[in-house]
This record gives C-alpha cells, sequence and structure tokens, in this order.
C-alpha cells in the first residue's frame, strides 16, 4: 500500500482549459474586463442595427472605453451614425479587421442582438441593459473608491492620535524622570515643593 499512496501523492490534476476559453477575455480578469466586453457589446450592437443609435448616441458618446481600440470604434460609429451605411464607412476608415474582430469576439458573437442585426426593439433592450449595467459597475467603483479614501482619513486621523498619545506618554515619562532628578522637600499638605 506504501507504494501506492506515494504515487498518488505526486500526482496532481491540471484543470481542463477549452481553447475558446483561454481566448475570451473573460479568463483573465473581473472587473475591467467585464467592462470592456459591455462596451464591445454595445458598439457591435450600434454597429449591427445603426437604427439605434439616434436614441443612445449621448450614452455611447459618454461611455469610457477602456481601449484604444473600443475607443476608436465609439468615435467611429458617432462620426458616421448618420450615413447610409455607417458599418461601411467605419469598416473603411479603421479597417475591416477592426470590426470583424469586434464581431468575432465570443462573447459579442454569442449577443442575441448582435446575431439579429436589424431587430430595433433586441437592440434597444441589450443597449438598456448593458449601459445601465455600465453605469451601475462605474458608479459603484467610484462609491468603492470614495469609502477608500474615507477609511485612509479615518486611519490617518487614528494614526495622528495614536502618534500623539505615545508623544504625550513620552514627554509625561521624561517629566517625571525630570522631576525625580529634582530634589524635592515634602510640605505639610503633601504637595512635593522644589
Amino acid at each position: 500500500g506504501g507504494a501506492r499512496s506515494g504515487a498518488f501523492k505526486s500526482w496532481t490534476p491540471k484543470p481542463l482549459v477549452q481553447s475558446h476559453t483561454k481566448a475570451s477575455m473573460l479568463a483573465a480578469a473581473p472587473g475591467a474586463v467585464e467592462h470592456q466586453l459591455r462596451e464591445a457589446v454595445v458598439l457591435a450592437v450600434a454597429l449591427t442595427t445603426p437604427e439605434v443609435l439616434e436614441d443612445f448616441d449621448y450614452e455611447i458618446e459618454r461611455m469610457e472605453c477602456q481601449t484604444h481600440e473600443n475607443g476608436q470604434l465609439r468615435d467611429a460609429l458617432l462620426r458616421f451614425a448618420n450615413s447610409a451605411d455607417p458599418k461601411g464607412d467605419i469598416e473603411a476608415a479603421l479597417g475591416r479587421e477592426a470590426v470583424e474582430r469586434l464581431l468575432a469576439h465570443p462573447h459579442v458573437a454569442i449577443t442575441p442582438a448582435v446575431r439579429h442585426p436589424g431587430d430595433i426593439e433586441l437592440a434597444r433592450q441589450t443597449l438598456v441593459e448593458e449601459l445601465a449595467k455600465m453605469k451601475t459597475e462605474t458608479g459603484l467603483v467610484a462609491e468603492v473608491a470614495e469609502a477608500a479614501e474615507d477609511l485612509m482619513g479615518v486611519a490617518d486621523e487614528a494614526v495622528t492620535w495614536r502618534l500623539g498619545q505615545a508623544a504625550e506618554a513620552r514627554n509625561k515619562a521624561l517629566r517625571s524622570r525630570q522631576e525625580d532628578a529634582a530634589e524635592y522637600e515634602q510640605a505639610p499638605n503633601g504637595v512635593a515643593i522644589d
């Protein structure tokens, strides 16, 4: 039995990662990556169903893109929003590869509003949801950052107070040593007199 258990100890199972999972941005890191994916979905939906751009151009314009490529796509999308063929104009301006990369991303490609270009109601619903989620996430990040600053302020005050207390204790200790070094006589009422 001893040799057998040693063999089992040396074997460690490796997680199975499929190639499309490896390529997925979701495998990288949460938070900023989720935001990038939402951006990509918003851009892809607006690109494949440009009829909805008029209702969402303000929100899309205000969208802070996490990547340079998404920023370029957003700017081109807004620039060509009213043209006869926004997708074609964006491909001409940024290159077909930029548009293909956006639409081929696994997370974007499975989005129903991207799979059904021209479905205005589905596109609207998707944009409302994704933009609301991004706004909520951005608000949450801001709240957490503000709370962290507040906590640092409290920590700073606590540290300052503790340092003040330590300095006061040190001063008291020094005073009592100096007082001990001086010669005192005791008054009839018990007070020490120099």
